[in-house]
């Protein structure tokens, strides 16, 4: 496979990392040949996700879910994360996750910053239905 054509999707909480572990990657996949896509500083600033985005994650081959603290209070990185699974099972799409800060038995478990408390669970689903997105 050639390099200078791999695609890179990087799904990250810009406040936790974009400045740490996911700068460093950045830097060293775009050393390497490889492009990488990462959002803007103020991309998502008080918007709402762009369909264009969304439509655009499944044009990747590979991605990385870069997990960290505060991850799950995101939902910009939430909804990003349900496409690039949707695009795993339907178009195998790879996704390596990386854990800063958290272990993956949290992630799995939904403990620590992943948990998620029902009110919130059921705040975050009727938002999602009244914007069209499957639960």
């Amino acid at each position: 496979m050639d390099l200078l054509q791999v695609q890179v999707l990087i799904n990250f909480r810009g406040e936790d990392t974009r400045n740490t572990f996911v700068g460093h990657l950045y830097r060293a996949l775009k050393d390497s040949g490889i492009h990488v896509f990462v959002d803007s500083k103020d991309l998502w600033k008080g918007e709402n996700i762009g369909p264009e985005l969304l439509g655009a994650i499944k044009g990747f081959k590979l991605s990385i879910a870069h997990l960290s603290e505060r991850y799950a209070e995101s939902k910009w990185c939430l909804l990003e994360l349900v496409q690039l699974l949707e695009c795993h099972r339907t178009n195998s799409q790879i996704i390596f996750p990386t854990f800063f800060k958290v272990n993956s038995s949290d992630v799995k478990n939904q403990t620590e910053s992943f948990e998620i408390s029902p009110q919130k669970l059921a705040t975050r689903s009727l938002k999602l239905l009244r914007h069209g997105r499957k639960l």
